[in-house]
């Protein structure tokens, strides 16, 4: 175990080697790298926990990423968002939260589209990370590990994205970093609508409105002004503002949309770090819109992002962070 974010008022970032990433390793030390260069982009008061691990993976898997997740009254996240306010964007996405039971397009287990305001279970619900609830002061859970993120030592991984990425290979620190965003709330319930609907390969395994869906971001994801979009396909978009400013696309589903899972930016866009896909030999940088997602979740930033001017021109910040890829897929909670 060690803290990888050491910066002075950085997000202490833990890890826990499970085996193959332990200090010293090539893995291990690219794990702590990108952990520490998340850690350093916020100041929250709290510690992230991360198991983390390197080697064989079944059928051909490039990596795993699990997060502990919880359903929590929608009503709590907004109250607990309304005082986690910390800039100017948080106090635009507070102004726009809105109250009473969640309404939005979503999909029946068929794949038909339809408008939910049926005030069940999935109208009350959002699911957001353990590390996400501690960012938003609730934090009763200890050092108990946040998530898992495993990687497969049979890919051809490039180790130190400060020197350049080689050709034919993946930015390893720049997928961890990615991951970990993951990890700490950038996530959206649409990939597991997508999974158990339509033509997802868990159709029909759950009835839609007597579980959660929603997931913490998915409160700034709009088709429309005034209207949150939980359905696969379309034209989604990030919105701080109630959906009034599109601040960017969003991807629309592996199996029913654009193929790319709905917890990412629009796949071509070069929107983020928070993209779904980055070839071999690429490196990626993180940008405002990456900051900005992160940041009215519950997250305190260290650099501010530009809440003021958010018309899809998001500028990348003075902070050159390595890549991201599609390589590991998001876990799928478990419902009952």
């Amino acid at each position: 175990m060690w803290i990888s974010a050491v910066g002075a008022g950085a997000l202490p970032i833990v890890l826990r080697d499970q085996g193959g990433a332990a200090p010293g390793t090539q893995a291990g030390d690219a794990f702590a790298l990108a952990a520490a260069r998340v850690g350093a982009l916020f100041t929250d008061p709290v510690t992230v926990y991360i198991d983390i691990g390197y080697g064989t993976l079944a059928g051909g898997v490039l990596g795993e990423t699990n997060s502990n997740l919880y359903d929590v009254f929608v009503d709590d996240v907004r109250s607990a968002l309304v005082i986690d306010q910390t800039s100017f964007a948080d106090n635009i996405a507070a102004a726009n939260l809105g109250s009473g039971p969640l309404q939005m397009f979503t999909n029946a287990v068929n794949g038909a589209e339809y408008f939910d305001n049926n005030n069940t279970y999935n109208n009350n619900r959002v699911a957001v990370t353990q590390a996400n609830l501690r960012a938003l002061g609730i934090d009763v859970f200890g050092a108990a590990s946040d998530a898992s993120i495993t990687f497969s030592n049979a890919v051809n991984w490039d180790f130190n994205p400060d020197d350049g990425i080689a050709a034919g290979s993946y930015d390893f620190v720049g997928v961890a970093m990615h991951e970990i965003l993951h990890t700490m709330g950038f996530s959206s319930g649409v990939t597991d609508i997508d999974y158990y609907t339509g033509v997802g390969p868990g159709a029909g395994q759950y009835d839609i409105d007597g579980n959660y869906w929603y997931r913490l971001m998915d409160l700034y994801r709009y088709r429309a002004p005034g209207v949150r979009d939980l359905a696969f396909g379309g034209t989604p978009y990030f919105s701080i503002d109630g959906g009034t400013t599109n601040s960017g696309a969003y991807s629309t589903g592996e199996y029913n949309g654009d193929g790319q899972q709905p917890s990412h930016w629009k796949d071509g866009l070069g929107l983020g770090l928070m993209d779904p896909t980055l070839g071999t030999g690429e490196r990626g940088t993180i940008t405002a819109r990456d900051l900005l997602a992160m940041d009215v979740i519950g997250w305190d930033l260290a650099v501010a992002a530009d809440a003021p001017e958010l018309d899809g021109g998001l500028a990348t910040m003075p902070v050159t962070i390595a890549g991201l890829s599609l390589l590991i897929g998001l876990g799928r909670r478990r419902r009952s």
